[in-house]
């Protein structure tokens, strides 16, 4: 659903921000990136539960589908820029812009919260969880760097509020933070869902 509903009633992401989604498109976003792991994740658990790919993206999985619901709610959806982009594209057609969005976010934290108590996963050791979760999201934010410094844009508007609040330093007054809670939920999802 979170997947389809970004692809039928969002603004295609070239459209949308055209600088900073210029050469990945909708996969510039973190949005976007979680949902098809997370899709991915679960393809893979229906097919085969205990293979090794599952036991390896379990604690990613369980990351991202609880950062996804919480990050959007606190660091997207309420921000004035966001609120603001979303009209001026409201206006311009795109009326499922407001469902799409809860669509693409909402579901993620429960459904990993229900594959994290429903089901048995094994075991991970400290150091897959800090090169799956820690290598992922550190791997996100030094393209979101990259991309910053090659387009000159922000890929969410939060970042622009972030430096324009903080000077420089306000990327990484967000980004270290998500790099923490995404290494804790990996350990969090380790300890919920042991076998």
């Amino acid at each position: 659903v979170a997947v389809v509903s970004g692809l039928l009633w969002m603004v295609p992401a070239k459209k949308r921000k055209p600088q900073a989604c210029r050469y990945f498109g909708r996969l510039t976003f973190l949005t976007v990136q979680s949902n098809l792991i997370c899709y991915y994740y679960n393809f893979m658990r229906l097919l085969a539960p205990d293979g090794e790919v599952v036991r390896l993206l379990y604690p990613l999985a369980f990351s991202l589908g609880v950062m996804l619901t919480l990050l959007y709610y606190s660091l997207d959806h309420f921000v004035n820029a966001k609120q603001a982009e979303d009209r001026l594209w409201i206006k311009k057609g795109w009326t499922w812009i407001p469902i799409a969005n809860h669509l693409e976010h909402a579901p993620a934290l429960p459904l990993a919260l229900l594959d994290a108590f429903g089901a048995a996963h094994g075991a991970t050791t400290d150091a897959e969880i800090y090169v799956v979760c820690g290598g992922y999201i550190g791997f996100y934010l030094v393209v979101t760097l990259l991309q910053k410094r090659i387009h000159g844009a922000w890929v969410y508007p939060v970042y622009d509020e972030a430096v324009a609040a903080a000077g420089p330093i306000g990327f990484w007054l967000i980004a270290l933070p998500v790099v923490a809670v995404c290494l804790g939920l990996g350990f969090v999802a380790r300890r919920v869902g042991a076998t």
